[in-house]
């Protein structure tokens, strides 16, 4: 599937991380939920402590005030710091609650971990280490070279040839673009270690595929109309349950056909787009070069 970037004026379509939106309006709901509960309970305190005090005003008895007394001489730090917060009821609701949204919070910090690639998670004075960002520098100027030599490397003479020779058992052009697409993966894959599918679809075979996302399959005219690559990259590209398309929409012999990449990991960018146009076009015209040798054949072995 494909990935993409735009420009002013030349805009991709971008497929939105809706479990995020999620995510901040559970977050949201549940730290609104909390501070209800808060609020209700500060509510419902006057009438315990009206209670309280009716009861507080009752005379203690001799033996109650000597029970105090030594209480009190007894008394340490921890009573005199602990037991104010835990007899004062108003008190106790702001640390009980406090303590609910530090879990909520800590909750939410912990949850991106089980969906994204993180690099570092801090709370607090805890640090957490999830991956190491390590030397990810890419020379731009590198990569985008090596995938026009790619490109320059099927336009050769000796590539076309070896393209006929293996498009003779092809029965349809889905084979013939699937021939240029397999080779395309495997160079990802072997020089940036990235793994990328392909498929090649009819024009209404694409429109009938469920598995294909609803944005990539809004593209589809976009794509038709430019007779380009469209990227579609996601919206976080740290989501690792989402994946990036690359579509090209092309023609042959009066039907259309639907070429789409897709990756976890590969951001498409306007390189790939111009990659997999190139590609497909050359393999159109390998194809349609490779059935007129084998009718020129036909003709040939007739006469002969």
């Amino acid at each position: 599937m494909a990935n993409m970037g735009g420009t002013e004026g030349k805009q991709h379509p971008i497929r939105r991380d809706w479990l995020k939106i999620l995510i901040i309006v559970i977050y949201s709901v549940g730290f609104a939920a909390i501070l209800g509960m808060f609020i209700k309970d500060l509510i419902s305190l006057p009438q315990t402590n009206h209670s309280t005090t009716i009861q507080q005003t009752k005379q203690p008895s001799n033996t109650e005030q000597q029970t105090a007394n030594i209480a009190h001489n007894k008394a340490t730090l921890t009573t005199l710091v602990v037991e104010p917060i835990v007899t004062n009821p108003i008190i106790l609701s702001i640390v009980k609650h406090i303590f609910y949204l530090l879990v909520w919070i800590f909750l939410f910090l912990l949850f991106p971990v089980a969906f994204t690639r993180l690099k570092r998670l801090k709370f607090f004075n805890f640090e957490f280490e999830v991956e190491k960002q390590g030397d990810n520098l890419i020379n731009v100027l590198n990569v985008t070279t090596q995938k026009i030599y790619f490109l320059s490397k099927w336009s050769r003479e000796e590539y076309a040839n070896g393209y006929a020779e293996m498009a003779k058992n092809f029965d349809t052009i889905e084979e013939g673009i699937e021939l240029v697409l397999k080779s395309l993966c495997e160079h990802y894959l072997e020089t940036w270690d990235y793994v990328v599918d392909y498929k090649v679809y009819t024009g209404e075979g694409f429109k009938r595929d469920y598995k294909i996302p609803m944005i990539v399959k809004n593209a589809y005219e976009l794509a038709q109309k430019r007779m380009e690559g469209i990227p579609i990259n996601k919206e976080n590209k740290d989501h690792i349950y989402i994946k990036n398309y690359l579509l090209t929409v092309v023609e042959y012999e009066g039907r259309d056909y639907a070429v789409a990449l897709s990756s976890f990991d590969l951001e498409f960018d306007e390189y790939d787009a111009i990659l997999i146009s190139g590609l497909v076009s050359l393999a159109l015209q390998y194809y349609e070069r490779t059935e007129m040798l084998e009718l020129l054949e036909l003709i040939v072995v007739e006469e002969a």
